[in-house]
């Protein structure tokens, strides 16, 4: 089957992969609500929800990569099989 990106080729033949990329982007989205949380310019607290938000985009996108080669959903780390 042809595949249109990088990502998709890169993950369609490992979940582990996959949940390797799901990590980086929970390690952003966790270093992106720390930093709303602390005081910052109304400037930076939209750049910051943009971001969040296109990093939840991202994070879906993968899953359904994922599932579309699997016909599984990403489950958490200790639980894939690899």
């Amino acid at each position: 089957m042809s595949t249109l990106t990088y990502l998709e080729d890169s993950v369609r033949d490992s979940v582990s992969r996959a949940q390797d990329r799901l990590n980086i982007l929970q390690a952003a989205k966790m270093r992106l609500q720390q930093s709303m949380n602390e005081p910052v310019t109304r400037e930076q607290h939209q750049q910051f929800t943009l971001l969040l938000e296109a990093v939840i985009q991202a994070e879906d996108i993968i899953r359904v990569i994922v599932y579309r080669y699997h016909n599984q959903p990403v489950k958490p780390d200790d639980e894939n099989e690899y």
